[in-house]
């Protein structure tokens, strides 16, 4: 079994947004993010795994730790569900833009059968090529589309849903000596 990987913050309101910061690899270098072995352990890490999510706070604030885990399984799983409405409508769109090109595909090539059939001449095998390749190339976007672009969905959606069920814990600290900054 993997190590969970773990989530630091020095205060709750951090919480947030250093968890957040947890998939991708190039904000984990310096960061607060500390995971086993490499950020890229956190980033790429196995689909059973699990994240433990560790809060420095002041003392007093130590018995807050079931308000700090609501608000953060709340705001993943939010986060969750965002990811999972996004590729329903990858989904929806990646199926009536493949539709479409598909139709643009048959007229052009229809388009080309009339040409060839009309027309003779070495311009019109090039012209009536260039077509069918043109044809083609509009379904790339669409297949695209349909096919690959839901995985960064799909991984954001299984870390969201990974962090909303992670242990969260609050460590005594004492207290922050620079107050909080407000701008």
């Amino acid at each position: 079994m993997v190590p969970p990987s773990e989530v630091r913050a020095r205060r709750t309101s951090e919480a947030r947004q250093v968890a957040d910061r947890l998939p991708g690899a190039e904000t984990c270098a310096g960061s607060l993010v500390r995971a086993p072995g490499t950020c890229a352990a956190a980033t790429h890490r196995s689909k059973g795994s699990r994240f433990r999510i560790r809060v420095d706070v002041p003392s007093d604030d130590v018995g807050r730790v079931n308000e700090v885990r609501h608000a953060l399984q709340s705001h993943y799983r939010a986060e969750s569900a965002d990811a999972e409405g996004e590729i329903r409508g990858l989904a929806y769109n990646g199926r009536w833009t493949f539709l479409v090109a598909f139709l643009v595909v048959g007229l052009v090539i229809l388009v080309n059968e009339a040409i060839v059939t009309w027309f003779e001449g070495r311009f019109i095998t090039v012209l009536s090529e260039s077509l069918i390749i043109v044809a083609w190339v509009t379904l790339w976007g669409p297949a695209e589309t349909l096919l690959f672009s839901h995985f960064p969905a799909r991984r954001a959606r299984d870390v969201a849903g990974a962090l909303a069920s992670a242990a969260v814990t609050l460590d005594a600290t004492e207290a922050d000596r620079t107050p909080p900054r407000t701008s």
